[in-house]
C-alpha cells in the first residue's frame, strides 16, 4: 500500500482560467515588478524579466489554473 500523505508545493505561475482576469493579474504582476525595482535594475534587465512573463503566456507554455486543479486530482 502506498502512503499518499506529505504536502506538494508547487511554485510555477498559473493563469486564472477567466481571460480577462488572467490578462489584469498579468498586467499587474509586470507593473508591480517595474515599480519593485526601481533604479536597482538596468532597463535591458527589466525588458528581459518582463519578456519572460510574456514568453510564459504563449500558447505552448501557458499553465491555466482550472486544467492544473484537474491534472493533480487524477488518481
Amino acid at each position: 500500500m502506498l502512503d499518499y500523505s506529505g504536502i506538494f508545493i508547487n511554485c510555477d505561475k498559473y493563469a486564472v482560467d477567466d481571460k480577462k482576469k488572467h490578462a489584469a493579474s498579468l498586467a499587474r504582476q509586470i507593473d508591480k515588478f517595474v515599480r519593485m525595482t526601481g533604479d536597482k535594475r538596468s532597463d535591458e534587465l527589466k525588458l528581459s524579466r518582463i519578456s519572460h512573463y510574456l514568453r510564459d503566456n504563449k500558447s505552448d507554455l501557458i499553465m491555466k489554473e482550472g486544467e492544473a486543479i484537474k491534472d493533480l486530482e487524477k488518481e
